[in-house]
């Protein structure tokens, strides 16, 4: 399951800065638009959240016991990201996004609980792993 959050990180992180770069580069964003500071505000947030789930699953990657606090930390980043992102597609009123967003919220919950349920994450061997595992000193 170890290989399936760090997939899961690296995934959404990815997901995120594609997204924010194509809105930014087509000129979706920005300009006169009066809720830029908005707007701005909503990337700085998910460029920390990228951030963050990105080293999270370094972190898990190197089995460090870090790996697992950072990794939560960056769920309900997401969490919240998801949560806002959702609110503005549900007021819109854009049935694709919605789904697409409801179906990235469930799955981020569920991440979120195994997480929290699995709290020795950062231990646990990927298939094809040497057996032998090293306590880390964080």
């Amino acid at each position: 399951m170890r290989l399936i959050i760090m997939i899961y990180t690296f995934f959404i992180s990815f997901l995120i800065a594609v997204t924010w770069g194509i809105l930014l580069f087509t000129g979706q964003v920005g300009g006169e638009n009066p809720q830029v500071i908005s707007v701005t505000f909503q990337l700085i947030i998910e460029g920390i959240t990228v951030f963050c789930l990105f080293i999270s699953g370094l972190l898990i990657v190197f089995k460090q016991k870090l790996g697992q606090q950072f990794l939560n930390f960056s769920l309900g980043l997401l969490l919240y990201s998801l949560l806002t992102s959702l609110g503005i597609y549900i007021y819109s009123k854009e049935v694709i996004p919605i789904i697409i967003f409801s179906l990235l919220l469930l799955t981020n919950i569920a991440v979120l609980i195994f997480s929290f349920s699995n709290p020795n994450l950062h231990e646990q061997v990927i298939e094809g792993e040497n057996e032998t595992t090293v306590e880390s000193e964080f």
